[in-house]
């Protein structure tokens, strides 16, 4: 109603988020994972088919993040002498979100490998932030550092909803996992969470997890190819590209005057 009668829009197509990530890669089946702002959503997809019985969504997202980087922060007694006043929500984001401040250990690293504190600057006053720059993501592992009490940590979320799908699709699944949203940290620490689900020994049964394999956008998409918050854009771009030449591919002015607003469920 609003995008015809407010917008005058010619035409519309309204598309699973989730499936045009899928779109995006080029991919027909795979686990996407969509960490927002408020929430993390899990969804799979099975030759385009989306599994809304299987999809999950956890109340744990960036904003969480936010909040408990700052957190962190505030109980630094160190920085707030440095920093000289009391840091705000923005600050916190705006250092999660810059280049080599915040990060997750690699295999075999430890804190104690890295330097207790590093410097970093944000509008002019220059600090150093301590080992809290390694634990910005950890809630979503570990819903109860914010209180989170009955909520699924992000690996057993995924894989809770791959085994909601028929056992001959779930290694499909884990083997096409397409992660968009949040920032590359997450992604990083979810590789090393996931180990804990994998059955590799030579005797694995048919349906056994044998791998968990990260899903990368297309190397023709050259300018955006490390952009993977994008893929629902690209795939969507694909899909109408697709679908507004055929007139019974999308909903047109015509088809909305003749059956009002419910003529989104027909298309």
């Amino acid at each position: 109603h609003i995008f015809f009668e407010t917008f005058n829009a010619p035409g519309l197509y309204i598309a699973n988020q989730a499936l045009m990530t899928l779109y995006g890669i080029g991919c027909l089946s795979g686990l996407v994972i969509d960490v927002g702002y408020g929430k993390t959503e899990i969804t799979p997809i099975i030759d385009c088919s989306v599994q809304y019985h299987a999809a999950l969504t956890i109340p744990i997202a960036g904003q969480d993040f936010d909040e408990y980087f700052l957190s962190l922060l505030l109980s630094d007694p160190q920085f707030l002498m440095e920093y000289g006043e009391t840091p705000d929500i923005e600050f916190a984001r705006t250092l999660k979100e810059s280049d080599n401040i915040c990060e997750i250990l690699s295999d075999g690293d430890s804190i104690e490998d890295r330097p207790d504190r590093i410097e970093a600057e944000y509008n002019g006053r220059k600090f150093t932030i301590g080992p809290e720059r390694f634990q910005v993501v950890e809630p979503i592992f570990n819903p109860l550092l914010i209180n989170k009490v009955g909520v699924l940590s992000l690996s057993e979320a995924i894989y809770q909803a791959i085994s909601y799908c028929e056992p001959d699709k779930r290694n499909t699944l884990w083997e096409n996992i397409a992660f968009t949203g949040g920032s590359s940290l997450l992604k990083e620490r979810l590789e090393k969470e996931l180990t804990v689900y994998l059955y590799a020994s030579d005797n694995a049964g048919e349906y056994q997890i044998k791998e968990a394999r990260f899903l990368k956008l297309p190397e023709y998409f050259s300018t955006l190819k490390d952009r993977p918050e994008l893929a629902g854009y690209l795939g969507a771009v694909i899909t109408a590209k697709l679908s507004f030449p055929d007139p019974k591919g999308f909903i047109n002015k015509v088809d909305y005057n003749e059956h009002g607003p419910s003529v989104v469920h027909t298309k």
